[in-house]
């Protein structure tokens, strides 16, 4: 948990964030330590700061590096506005760079979730109809089985098809390349041993979803970022 505080008036802005970071070791134990920096200088041009939240690393490098790295290269920005979203920019080409590998990883780390929800709700649907005291031993379990998890899915395809398409940076939307529908048709079959192959393919276009929509994962990083441009005489503040 991250505590940050950001306070305006006319002629200042103070920004302040904690130092606690919680590492996961395991399934079971957590460990947090008060050596994080969460707080940095984004451009030497301008008083212009940025605060981290969640997610400490972008692509598997610290942010801590690619805000000093973005530092010592950028120039002057008009308005805080602009300077968050040259550092946006910057993020974006970094990850288009990344290692095939690295892209993947963070592609699992987005859907696996989402296909351990649809899992967990199923069988915990089935068993408590297996354990129901009226339920028939002699029932088709095969046939529950299906219309079990068209449910399941259905719920899914609900939440994902209310949302919004989340805004990027860079070229329009989300785009599911051949490569990523590969890999995403792999981690179907590969976690997903139950159902027929259309309600696999129906689980697959809800992770494509996953990856388009504007529903936040558990592993995001927030960044805010406040301070005075140099065509402005008030302090200004943007939360990504």
């Amino acid at each position: 948990m991250t505590a940050e505080i950001a306070i305006l008036n006319k002629a200042a802005v103070a920004l302040a964030a904690d130092s606690a970071v919680t590492v996961g070791t395991s399934d079971q134990e957590e460990k947090t330590y008060d050596s994080a920096d969460k707080l940095f200088e984004l451009c030497r041009h301008n008083p212009i700061g940025v605060m981290i939240y969640n997610g400490l690393s972008f692509a598997e490098t610290p942010l801590q590096t690619l805000v000093k790295r973005f530092r010592s290269k950028c120039a002057s920005f008009d308005t805080v506005e602009d300077a968050a979203f040259e550092f946006l920019r910057y993020l974006n080409a970094f990850g288009a760079s990344s290692p095939e590998r690295v892209k993947d990883d963070s592609i699992k780390r987005l859907v696996l979730p989402v296909i351990s929800q649809i899992s967990r709700r199923f069988f915990r649907e089935m068993q408590e109809k297996f354990f129901d005291d009226n339920a028939d031993a002699k029932a088709d379990w095969a046939a529950i089985g299906r219309d079990t998890l068209n449910t399941v899915i259905a719920i899914w395809e609900r939440i994902y098809s209310r949302r919004k398409d989340s805004n990027f940076v860079g070229d329009g939307p989300f785009a599911i390349s051949q490569r990523i529908n590969r890999q995403l048709a792999d981690l179907v079959s590969n976690q997903i041993k139950f159902g027929d192959d259309e309600q696999k393919a129906r689980i697959l276009a809800i992770l494509k979803l996953a990856l388009q929509k504007d529903l936040l994962s558990n592993g995001l990083t927030g960044i805010v970022i406040a301070g005075f441009g140099g065509g402005g005489a008030f302090p200004d503040a943007d939360l990504i």
